[in-house]
């Protein structure tokens, strides 16, 4: 009989998921924080007098949001691709 507390690659997974959380929480959520709100504040302004969005910053902002998918994806086990920087970047879209 497989004994699920001994597979490695449970294990390995667990590890990956910590690196993630302790990453996203310490080092990139704060900071992204401040760069969606910015990006946020700044996007309704050219909404708000010029009638339009901003290309660039939808980009950027649709960036952020898809890397973020992309981890939380990973460590809630909905997909086996690791997130960067241990894989790609999500695709630009």
């Amino acid at each position: 009989m497989n004994d699920p507390i001994k597979n490695v690659e449970t294990w390995i997974r667990g590890f990956f998921i910590l690196v993630f959380i302790v990453f996203i929480s310490l080092l990139l959520y704060s900071p992204l924080k401040l760069v969606l709100l910015a990006a946020i504040t700044i996007q309704f302004g050219f909404v708000l007098f010029s009638g339009q969005l901003n290309e660039q910053l939808l980009n950027i902002t649709r960036f952020v949001c898809d890397y973020l998918y992309q981890v939380m994806l990973y460590i809630t086990f909905n997909t086996e691709d690791k997130p960067f920087p241990f894989n790609k970047l999500p695709p630009k879209s």
